[in-house]
């Protein structure tokens, strides 16, 4: 009896991990994950797991509050995830859109449900607080509680624009408003005509919350101009990511970071980053020796041989993420960044083949001493001028063919022209490669059938050819009907896409079929 009880135990937990498994790979939809919570109990406990593990709200009506009637709020995953039941559960929360109220009430009513939340969320690792409005107690709120949160290892923060406080209920304004009842007309007092006139008065503007002063919401010590941020208290934090970082914030962060238990792994700065100058790179070295993932947005002031100094220290980098800008300064020298396994570059769109061949060689400098496998190379803005001068990237591709041969696996440069001549040298030569994105000439789509066997490991290729006279769309037999480890080919965003499916045929056979489906890429 002991024997077979420990079978099905054994039985049990095999199943369990195998249903982990299946349930991972639909955790984005929310509606199956809700269905499979009312199967079972073993379902119900391992489908929250998946539904609750992320919980996001981008709007007042995610608390349950949209500004209408009671019996009109939107109870949403937010509010389940409040339970006793699922609040440990959740591991990610982020805060996006407008969070904005209407009246003071509700106010008060966001800022409680927020700060309850965080206090049930007993093993909240990432938090990620980026709305593009929301009101200034609610903001202050949040920052004051994160040193209460010892689980949370991630932060990603943006300073958000604030509004004005919200007006005050209408039963209020009606009972200021209304008249003593042994008043009359003359009792009103005439206005001082020396008194500042409508049009005299300033106008409200959105201000940072990083510049208003004291005086803006009275709170005193609460303003960020005075604390350190993020806070020291917060010593477990592991992954920093500041999204437009104000100059306030940055003036505190070496010291905040000092504090840290362990050495930061992960610091982004993200969009507008105008207040990172060389001196800000500088002050952190000292606190950034061990990142394995750096970012920098849009920052004019940081010229080439001040950045490449800064990159240089970070010995265990692995990750690198930076906004590239036409300079008139020469390339440094290369960089030995001997970890550094992905790149990924944002510039704006430019005609001029100096500037092209200037950015490829500077991406040439920073990973020529690199196991590089993964480059990718957005244009922000390119389709607003489509079609236009094809500046050709052979030279990058040259290296990449010649160096990082063995190693290379997702290669994305979109709108970056690559010639016939090298779209067939990287297929050849890179056996590693698995996707891939390029702007060719229509003779490179004509070939495909014969450039694709050369590539036995490539799962999707992605291409925009420039000069074709007419509508162009790939074969779907370039599939194969799943005989090769190619799953997705898109000509000019138009395509194929195929997987492997299981389905019950005639007779109640459950048969494995290959199934091939048109998609339009985004």
């Amino acid at each position: 009896m002991m024997t077979s009880w420990v079978r099905n135990s054994a039985a049990v937990r095999s199943d369990e991990k195998l249903l982990k498994r299946i349930i991972s790979l639909i955790s984005e939809d929310k509606d199956s994950l809700c269905k499979l919570c009312f199967v079972s109990k073993l379902f119900n406990a391992l489908a929250s797991q998946a539904l609750y593990a992320k919980v996001s709200v981008s709007s007042t009506s995610d608390i349950g509050l949209d500004g209408r009637e009671d019996d009109n709020k939107s109870y949403s995953a937010f509010i389940s995830s409040c339970l006793s039941r699922n609040s440990a559960l959740v591991q990610e929360f982020e805060v996006v859109g407008q969070i904005i109220s209407t009246s003071s009430e509700s106010s008060s009513t966001i800022q409680l449900a927020l700060e309850s939340a965080f206090f049930k969320y007993t093993n909240l690792i990432s938090l990620v607080w980026q709305p593009s409005f929301c009101d200034t107690d609610l903001a202050l709120a949040i920052f004051r509680i994160l040193p209460s949160l010892p689980t949370l290892k991630r932060l990603s923060v943006k300073v958000p624009f604030l509004l004005p406080p919200p007006p005050p209920p209408a039963s209020q304004v009606s009972h200021a408003l209304k008249p003593a009842a042994d008043s009359d007309l003359d009792a009103i007092p005439e206005e001082e005509e020396d008194a500042q006139s409508e049009s005299d008065v300033d106008s409200y503007q959105y201000k940072p919350l990083s510049v208003h002063s004291e005086d803006d919401f009275g709170v005193g010590s609460l303003t960020l101009n005075t604390p350190p941020f993020p806070p020291r208290e917060l010593v477990q934090l592991q992954h920093l990511t500041l999204t437009n970082p104000s100059p306030n914030f940055l003036v505190s962060l070496p010291e905040s970071l000092m504090s840290l238990n362990s050495p930061l792994l992960s610091l982004i700065f993200e969009d507008d980053c105008g207040s990172v100058t060389p001196g800000v790179l500088t002050s952190l070295l000292p606190v950034t020796q061990a990142l394995e993932n750096f970012g920098l947005g849009v920052a004019y002031s940081v010229k080439y041989d001040e950045l490449f100094p800064f990159l240089s220290e970070l010995k265990n980098l692995k990750y690198l993420e930076l906004f590239h800008y036409p300079q008139l300064d020469d390339v440094p020298s290369f960089l030995h960044l001997h970890s550094l396994l992905s790149l990924k570059i944002t510039h704006a769109y430019t005609c001029s083949r100096k500037h092209i061949l200037n950015m490829c060689k500077w991406v040439h400098r920073l990973i020529h001493h690199s196991p590089l496998e993964r480059l990718e190379i957005i244009c922000d803005d390119a389709e607003d001028f489509l079609p236009g001068p094809n500046i050709s990237y052979d030279g990058l591709v040259t290296h990449l063919v010649c160096r990082h041969t063995t190693t290379l696996r997702i290669l994305k440069m979109g709108y970056a022209f690559i010639g016939a001549g090298m779209v067939r040298m990287l297929m050849e030569s890179c056996n590693a490669l698995e996707e891939m994105e390029g702007c060719v000439r229509v003779e490179s789509f004509n070939s495909l059938d014969k450039l694709l066997p050369a590539a036995p490991n490539l799962r999707s290729v992605a291409l925009t050819v420039v000069n074709a006279k007419k509508k162009l769309f790939p074969d779907q037999g370039l599939l194969q009907d799943g005989k090769t480890p190619l799953r997705r080919v898109v000509v000019n965003k138009r395509g194929f896409e195929g997987e492997w499916i299981t389905e019950w045929k005639e007779g109640q056979r459950l048969q494995t079929v290959f199934r091939v489906s048109q998609i339009e890429a985004t």
